[in-house]
C-alpha cells in the first residue's frame, strides 16, 4: 500500500493515478483481461497506464513543452561544422586580403584603439582578448540573436546587410569613425554573417571570426618584435 501511495504521488514519474479509485480501477481491469497487460509499462514496480486507462493530460502538456523550448545551443544555431578547418582557412584568407584592400583607402596613422596598445602588457591582453572571448560575444549577439530576428522580420538579404553595418557601427568609435576603417570592419562583418547565412552555424562565423583577429594579432606581434616596439604602429 504504501509503495502504490509513492506511484500516485511522485511527479517524477509521470502517473496519473492520483487518488486510491483510479488504482483500483486499473487493477480489476488488468485481472479482468490479462491481455491487457501488455498495454501497461511498469516503471519502478509502479504500473502506468498505456492504452485505454485513464491519463493526465497535464503529462502531455510537459512533453510538448519540453518539445517548444530547445537547447541554448540549438536556439541560437550553433552548431559545430564537421570541416571547421575551412573556415579557420577564410578567417586568416579575409584577414590577409582585407589588409591589401586597406592600402587603398585612407586609414589614419593614429586611432583611437592605439592608445590601448601602449605597453606590452596591454597589447598582451587586448590581443589575447581580441582572440577568445571578443569573437565569442560578438558572434552570439551579431549573428545568434541579432541576425535571425531581422531575417525572420526583413529578409536575407537585408538582414545581412544590417548586421553588418550594425557590426562596423559598434566599432566605429575605435576607430575614429574614420570611413576607411570602418569600411574595412563592416566587410567584416559582411563576411562574417554571409557564412552564418549560407551554413547556418553560428560556431562557423565564431570560428572564421577568431581567426581573423588571431592573424591580425600576429601580424602585429611580428611587426612590434614581440610588442616591444609598438611605436611602429604609428609609422
Amino acid at each position: 500500500m504504501g509503495r502504490a501511495a509513492d506511484c500516485s504521488s511522485n511527479p517524477g514519474l509521470g502517473l496519473s493515478f492520483s487518488i486510491a479509485g483510479r488504482r483500483s480501477r486499473a487493477t480489476i481491469a488488468l485481472s479482468q483481461n490479462p491481455d491487457r497487460r501488455s498495454d501497461v509499462v511498469s516503471l519502478g514496480g509502479c504500473p502506468r497506464p498505456s492504452a485505454g486507462l485513464p491519463v493526465d493530460p497535464r503529462i502531455h502538456g510537459f512533453d510538448r513543452e519540453a518539445q517548444s523550448h530547445p537547447g541554448f545551443q540549438q536556439a541560437i544555431r550553433w552548431n559545430w561544422p564537421y570541416n571547421w578547418p575551412t573556415y579557420l582557412v577564410a578567417g586568416i584568407a579575409l584577414s590577409f586580403a582585407l589588409q591589401g584592400i586597406a592600402h587603398f583607402l585612407p586609414i589614419p596613422k593614429e586611432l583611437p584603439m592605439d592608445r590601448f596598445f601602449r605597453t606590452p602588457g596591454e597589447a598582451w591582453a587586448l590581443s589575447l582578448f581580441g582572440v577568445t572571448f571578443a569573437p565569442l560575444l560578438e558572434e552570439l549577439f551579431f549573428r545568434g540573436f541579432l541576425y535571425p530576428v531581422l531575417a525572420r522580420r526583413l529578409g536575407i538579404a537585408i538582414a545581412v546587410l544590417t548586421t553588418a553595418a550594425a557590426f562596423s557601427l559598434i566599432h566605429a568609435p575605435q576607430l575614429g569613425r574614420a570611413w576607411g576603417p570602418v569600411l574595412v570592419i563592416f566587410m567584416v562583418g559582411l563576411a562574417l554573417t554571409v557564412t552564418r547565412a549560407v551554413t547556418r552555424s553560428v560556431a562557423a562565423s565564431w570560428i572564421m571570426h577568431m581567426a581573423y583577429n588571431g592573424t591580425l594579432s600576429i601580424l602585429l606581434f611580428a611587426g612590434t618584435d614581440g610588442f616591444r616596439h609598438l611605436e611602429r604602429l604609428n609609422q
